[in-house]
């Protein structure tokens, strides 16, 4: 995608004002659509430096906190409603906001099997592995880096609509960031 149409797409859009640096194909700009709302919310996100935070997250427990707040405070500043899920390469989910948060000050306390902790994010227990996840084998295989879909979330137990963008370069990248809202 040439910068022009970046350009033209930053400028106009039927979903309101967007930052379309991701290259989203014309579908997620339809004023009505199910990938309105999920377009627009990922646009707002700082993906540079959500690639940083999950470049360092496994690397000891401060860095994993910090990817943790990072997300909740996008969620409490802009979209509540909005689902975070980080995923590795391979696939493993290192952090997802429909889970608990262990910032436990207390490290002799074990935080329960699937919250978003360092020690589950290590384990690769705060949820399924999603390397089958349309969405996210999208992002990690397609050119464009981009993933998207809709279906049943096993986790949440409602229909909810998925775009995920890969963080980094295609097949050289440090995961998959997605965001989700209720269908």
């Amino acid at each position: 995608m040439s910068a022009d149409s970046i350009v033209s797409l930053n400028n106009y859009s039927p979903c309101g004002p967007v930052n379309n640096i991701c290259g989203f194909p014309p579908m997620f700009l339809q004023p009505d659509g199910p990938f309105c709302p999920v377009f627009k919310g990922l646009s707002e996100v700082n993906l540079f430096r959500y690639q940083a935070l999950v470049k360092s997250a496994l690397l000891n427990r401060p860095s994993y906190d910090l990817l943790v707040r990072v997300s909740r405070e996008y969620l409490m500043d802009n979209r509540s409603d909005f689902r975070i899920l980080i995923a590795l390469p391979d696939g493993r989910v290192i952090f997802d906001s429909s889970r608990a948060d262990d910032l436990l000050t207390e490290p002799a306390l074990v935080p329960a099997a699937n919250d978003n902790s360092f020690q589950n994010a290590l384990n690769g227990t705060i949820g399924e592995n999603h390397n089958t996840r349309i969405s996210i084998l999208n992002a990690q295989l397609l050119e464009s880096g981009l993933g998207y879909e809709q279906r049943f979330s096993t986790t949440t137990l409602r229909r909810e609509t998925y775009i995920a963008k890969r963080l980094g370069a295609q097949f050289d990248n440090f995961g998959t960031f997605r965001l989700s809202l209720q269908a």
